[in-house]
């Protein structure tokens, strides 16, 4: 009888093992949060810093990662319920404003060449006007639109006489490194990694200039899926709390964070790097105290105005009717 009982358990035994070999997963032992980050040192080490070091784990939730590299189709993402929460740029959030998500929080903001509109030598395109009669590639809805857009101003140009050809980031940078297009509007990393190919590029403009010359701001955001900060809002505080914590960790180990980040996000640790002296980081208490004393407000409406005259918006939108800072605010409680 023994030995019959031994058997049955033996076979059990190795049932379990052989369903464990063919890889049958298992349930998380904590809630999932479908999060979409970008593979670079703004949009990464959040999320590969809450793994590594346990931040996700201490607040009791899992993350499952997306990686996107533009905002629009993060955004489609988002807007559909197949994510939860995400990083964007600044160009993309003009999707957020008009209702298709809910801004969470500021991350960074750039003050360099963060994007930058970059030429060939030999086309002469030195200064925005110069872009006149010129091909661009672009990745609509991002930040290098929007500073595609601000320097036609600022060189007196009309849409109609640049040559725009829409393209992804990745598009972008094909055809402008084997020269089928005259300029370009990209951002980090892809700056930096034609910065390396051609390294006399003509720099037209970049975040920089419309920084310090126009008060310009141009922060990263995290958001939110509505429905889900509706049904779901203690595991988006928990998700913000984690987050503090990986962005002081950051700020404190540049270094390690660009090395571990670079690793999960598979791209080489230098061009992983470049956006560090091309952004403003902030401490986490910065980051609530931006939200309390209402400089994010202020920076969003701007951003309002903004995309008005871009032709993004058809009005302005106040920030409270896109912004809620309640859950980042209880997040640092």
């Amino acid at each position: 009888m023994f030995r019959k009982l031994l058997l049955k358990l033996l076979l059990i035994g190795t049932f379990f093992v052989i369903v464990s070999g063919l890889g049958i997963a298992e349930e998380p032992a904590f809630p999932v949060i479908n999060v979409a980050y970008h593979p670079n040192m703004n949009g990464a080490p959040p999320i590969a810093l809450g793994e590594s070091k346990g931040f996700f784990r201490e607040e009791g939730i899992t993350v499952k990662p997306f990686r996107f590299t533009a905002g629009p189709p993060e955004m489609q993402a988002l807007a559909g319920g197949s994510l939860d929460i995400g990083f964007l740029g600044t160009g993309a959030t003009f999707l957020v404003i008009q209702g298709g998500a809910t801004l969470l929080t500021i991350s960074e903001i750039g003050i360099a060449d963060a994007d930058a509109i970059l030429a060939w030598p030999d086309t002469g395109i030195k200064k925005p006007q110069d872009l006149k009669g010129h091909s661009i590639a672009v990745c609509l809805g991002t930040s290098g639109e929007m500073l595609y857009l601000l320097t036609l101003e600022d060189g007196g140009l009309s849409k109609d006489q640049v040559t725009l050809l829409p393209m992804s980031p990745e598009a972008a940078i094909t055809a402008f490194q084997s020269h089928k297009v005259d300029a370009i509007s990209a951002s980090v990393p892809f700056t930096y990694q034609i910065f390396k190919a051609i390294p006399n590029v003509n720099i037209v403009r970049t975040d920089e200039y419309f920084y310090k010359e126009k008060n310009f701001v141009a922060p990263n955001v995290w958001v939110v899926n509505k429905e889900f900060a509706a049904k779901k809002r203690d595991l988006v505080v928990k998700f913000l709390r984690a987050w503090l914590k990986a962005n002081d960790y950051r700020l404190k180990h540049m270094d390690e964070t660009a090395v571990i980040g670079s690793k999960y996000a598979d791209i080489p640790l230098d061009v992983f790097k470049a956006s560090i002296p091309a952004m403003k980081y902030f401490s986490s208490k910065e980051i609530v105290d931006l939200a309390k004393n209402g400089t994010v407000d202020k920076w969003m409406n701007s951003l309002s105005e903004m995309f008005v005259k871009m032709g993004r918006l058809p009005k302005t939108i106040p920030s409270d009717q896109f912004y809620d800072k309640t859950m980042l605010l209880d997040a640092a409680k």
